[in-house]
């Protein structure tokens, strides 16, 4: 699987999402890839959107941290009521209660012991807080590698234009010399016209060249957030990389971002069904409470001052089994991050083995491509030595030209996908591309 084809559909997300324009930017920047990487990840919508879940989860966090401290609140009331009771004493009657009631009063309550419930919850956040910044990495990482690929892209483009712009060189050469032939008599127009129909060839070709690269540069605009005007000067060559060196696959796992990320997961989910465990558990408070009202003996209407401490216990008797299908929801979702995990792991090993399998025959292509330029080199110049002694036609010259021009491109375009599978195994192995000096 090459590397295009491998990150399509991420990227196409990627440029659906609205960048924005960064202001007063020099027309003439270099790009190297660690720069256009740099870029890429600065001022990134999809990386802001990963930064406000982070911060989500850690305000979680600290919600979670609040089932350790004392709650206060304060609370007024008044009622009318009537009728209200009232005494019968020796012909005069006297009320219970009065009817106006009046309270004004502050309640605090502190949590005593709760069995670790609110320390598995604490917990939980905190495990939520780690899978939200694994989810950073796996972001940076796609992005990263997405970048790489338009970059060398557009490499590879320029160096195919150089081939064009060779064969053009030569044609044009060619043209010359058989229009001064036909003038002499010794060459015809179909001569002159087959050399300028090559020439169009050659050009059109670069024109389609061209198109491709003006879309790879609207491409990184958009991954920079520039503005559409803005010059893109990409600055590098299509030099192969150093071997990655793969002894341990089960190391590799552990370096993968969407491996990691399911891994946190699991640890998320886990912690999940611990605290779904506690939920059955008493929990014991303490409370006091001071205020105002009204209501006491024997002047039921003057309002006093008053207050109460006291201590609560909870103990869930019956549930429905609701915390029992909680964990059975909880164990489902791990066995699914499991098998997730396995199909994960299979596949990571395929793209290994993949990958590595292109480099290789990718190598053995590269041999084969530099000895057809020779060959295709020696051609040319034994058809040229022939052509001018009279044994060979124009068209023959042609197609020795035509031959080495094929030749060349076979070579870059070998290399160029050699590269991409390189960076394909760069990316099954993990590596932190965009951390690279």
């Amino acid at each position: 699987m090459k590397f295009t084809e491998y990150f399509f559909i991420t990227a196409m997300v990627l440029l659906l999402t609205n960048y924005p324009v960064q202001a007063q930017q020099s027309k003439t920047d270099s790009l190297s890839l660690q720069t256009a990487i740099q870029k890429a990840l600065t001022n990134q919508p999809s990386l802001d959107q990963v930064e406000a879940d982070i911060k989500s989860a850690k305000s979680q966090v600290d919600q979670a941290k609040t089932g350790y401290y004392p709650k206060v609140e304060a609370e007024g009331s008044y009622n009318y009521v009537k009728p209200v009771s009232a005494l019968d004493f020796n012909g005069t009657s006297f009320q219970v209660m009065p009817n106006n009631n009046y309270d004004a009063h502050v309640t605090a309550r502190q949590l005593i012991y709760d069995f670790g419930k609110t320390k598995e919850n604490i917990a939980l956040a905190r495990s939520k807080t780690l899978t939200a910044e694994q989810r950073r990495e796996v972001v940076k990482w796609t992005i990263s590698y997405y970048t790489a690929q338009t970059f060398y892209s557009i490499l590879y483009l320029d160096q195919s234009m150089n081939v064009v712009d060779e064969q053009l060189k030569t044609l044009d050469e060619d043209l010359t010399i058989a229009q001064k032939r036909l003038k002499n008599g010794s060459a015809t127009n179909y001569d002159v016209l087959s050399i300028k129909v090559r020439i169009g060839e050659g050009k059109n070709r670069k024109l389609d060249l061209q198109n491709q690269k003006k879309k790879l540069e609207s491409t990184l605009r958009k991954l920079f957030g520039w503005d559409p005007g803005r010059t893109v000067n990409v600055k590098g060559s299509l030099d192969l990389r150093n071997e990655e060196n793969i002894s341990d696959l089960t190391q590799i796992y552990g370096k993968r971002p969407d491996y990691k990320v399911l891994q946190q997961k699991k640890k998320e989910l886990k912690q999940a069904y611990k605290l779904r465990s506690l939920s059955d558990m008493p929990s014991l408070s303490a409370g006091v409470m001071g205020g105002f009202k009204n209501g006491y003996q024997p002047d039921i209407k003057e309002i006093l001052g008053n207050y109460s401490v006291g201590i609560q216990l909870k103990v869930p008797i019956f549930n429905a089994h609701i915390t029992r299908y909680q964990k059975q929801e909880v164990q489902a979702n791990i066995n699914a991050l499991n098998a997730q995990s396995r199909k994960l792991q299979r596949n990571i090993q395929e793209q290994v083995e993949q990958a590595k399998t292109d480099v290789e025959t990718g190598k053995q292509k590269l041999k084969t491509a530099s000895l057809q330029i020779q060959q295709a080199k020696e051609q040319l110049r034994l058809a040229k030595i022939r052509y001018k002694n009279g044994v060979i036609t124009n068209t023959d010259l042609l197609a020795a030209e035509t031959a080495l021009t094929k030749a060349r491109f076979q070579k870059v375009t070998t290399t160029y996908n050699i590269l991409l599978s390189q960076y394909d195994l760069k990316k099954a192995i993990g590596e932190r591309i965009w951390a690279s000096n």
